[in-house]
């Protein structure tokens, strides 16, 4: 539980299904959402808490579970692994694939980093940067 010198502030949203609060540090770091039924009024008993956790003290900041399913890293903090899903890194910061039961979904970056295109599932989705950024055309690959 937080007490009142952790909590730095707390953001309410209201929609029509619930409120949502969320808790963060004085480090502006989220700690918990945490999920209401809608009601007019006060607010009643949590419906679901999502705990955010930073466990790593050399980096304060690194989130290194949320909703208790653990996030690994790779050397320069690119998220490796996290509930079930795997990405993988190329040139620095450049996602290459992330996979997960179902989907797998590959980029690919042309030679100023810029992503020219994603594959999600074998169905390509190209991206023509050099004449219209938003200009975007589907492509079913044979596979």
């Amino acid at each position: 539980m937080l007490n009142a010198c952790q909590v730095c502030f707390h953001l309410l949203i209201n929609t029509q299904h619930n409120k949502t609060t969320y808790a963060y540090d004085l480090g502006g770091n989220l700690l918990s959402q945490t999920e209401y039924a809608y009601m007019e009024g006060n607010v009643g008993t949590p419906t679901r808490i999502i705990p955010y956790v930073y466990g790593d003290t050399n980096w304060k900041d690194k989130l290194t579970s949320f909703d208790g399913k653990a996030i690994t890293y790779d050397a320069i903090r690119n998220p490796l692994t996290y509930d079930g899903s795997t990405m993988t890194w190329v040139k620095g910061r450049r996602l290459a694939l992330y996979t997960k039961t179902g989907l797998a979904v590959s980029y690919i970056y042309n030679e100023n980093g810029i992503r020219t295109s994603k594959t999600v599932n074998g169905i390509m989705e190209c991206h023509d940067n050099i004449r219209d950024p938003k200009w975007v055309y589907h492509m079913h690959t044979p596979g």
